[in-house]
């Protein structure tokens, strides 16, 4: 796994985004060129109470005070099988898979995690360094961080699960973001495949989506792009919705930025 400890102040900067070449793969068998020092969900804690977290962004450049997503998960990249079996598998950090009907662009999965659902390895979760590309219904050999703890059978079954801090993404605006972990608030527009921070926990200002009230549990917008809204009064949508905060003043007009307490972390 990849260690990292928390951020001292003097590296800190919310308002600048850095350049930290993810994404162009390995230099060599067992490196990933990347030029940042602070790495996906390295965390600065304020005396004010905020917390910040260092975040890559994906393919879209980010848009200042609106809320950031993870990528979306594929679900034909869950309970997949190993492509071939691992048997010496105290000196492998390998895994070879088999997608679904849905290819995989290249690190999409860096420092995500390979998860296993059934096998010698169940209940272990394996963080991902680097991958290629590859196509629907293909085979996937991703290279993991740390050795493997027990051998692997191809009726074994896993799951993929994208970085929460990695190739992020402003919120879709869909009905997919309320159920797609978030990754913060970024206070500065950020450039695609750039690197910047984002609020986690405490007041940020976000964009709004219609009136709330002061108190109102917030979720992701599902209308627009990188807002906010109150999360459903009715139970059982609510409980499928992940809250990411809660107003801190009223908002009764849409497209501003209101103060927001996230909860994030």
């Amino acid at each position: 796994m990849h260690l990292e400890g928390e951020t001292t102040v003097m590296e800190f900067d919310p308002f600048q985004q850095q350049a930290v070449g993810a994404g162009t793969g390995p230099v060599t068998g067992s490196q990933f060129q990347y030029d940042s020092p602070h790495h996906p969900g390295e965390g600065v804690q304020l005396a004010d109470g905020r917390k910040f977290r260092f975040n890559t962004v994906g393919a879209s450049n980010l848009v200042a005070g609106t809320l950031n997503t993870a990528p979306a998960e594929k679900t034909n990249h869950y309970e997949i099988n190993p492509a071939s079996a691992v048997t010496n598998f105290t000196t492998v950090n390998q895994v070879t898979v088999t997608l679904g009907a849905t290819a995989a662009t290249l690190n999409e999965y860096w420092e995500g995690e390979l998860v296993f659902s059934s096998g010698n390895n169940q209940g272990l979760a394996y963080q991902v360094s680097y991958h290629p590309a590859a196509s629907s219904s293909a085979s996937l050999q991703l290279t993991l961080f740390d050795f493997l703890q027990n051998s692997v059978a191809t009726g074994d079954t896993v799951d993929l699960v994208h970085s929460q801090w990695a190739n992020v993404v402003e919120a879709p605006g869909t009905s997919a973001a309320q159920t797609t972990r978030a990754a913060g608030v970024c206070m500065i527009a950020a450039t695609a495949a750039y690197g910047c921070w984002t609020i986690t926990k405490g007041i940020a200002p976000c964009l709004a989506d219609g009136t709330v009230a002061v108190g109102t549990a917030l979720v992701a917008s599902s209308s627009t792009a990188g807002a906010v809204t109150g999360m459903s009064t009715t139970w059982a949508t609510a409980v499928a919705q992940i809250k990411v905060g809660t107003a801190a003043l009223a908002s009764a007009i849409a497209t501003n930025s209101k103060p927001v307490l996230l909860s994030i972390d």
